[in-house]
């Protein structure tokens, strides 16, 4: 899970297909994905401004080669929902704590 240590050590490598600061987009994809796992990655980010707030949207998608990937899927859906929705913004707030 998202800021715990890893149950299993998983390594996926991930490159910038496309980027967008004033969109507010971040494409990540990863061809080879996770060995015997997953295969062709993708995180899309979508960045947007809410009154005084930002909302992050992330769609992920895979192709899963192994029946752990499929298995895999409730528990990418609770770490990205935990990761977006409550470390992300304790972290962004953490840092507008830090002296300057």
């Amino acid at each position: 899970l998202f800021g715990l240590p890893p149950v299993l050590p998983l390594r996926v490598a991930w490159r910038c297909e496309a980027t967008d600061p004033n969109e507010g987009l971040l494409d990540v994809r990863s061809a080879d994905g996770l060995a015997g796992v997953a295969k062709d990655c993708r995180m899309l980010f979508d960045v947007s401004a809410d009154g005084d707030a930002s909302v992050v949207e992330l769609e992920m998608s895979y192709e899963p080669i192994s029946p752990i990937a499929v298995l895999a899927a409730p528990v990418l859906i609770a770490d990205n929902f935990l990761a977006l929705n409550i470390l992300l913004p304790r972290a962004i707030a953490r840092a507008g704590e830090a002296p300057t």
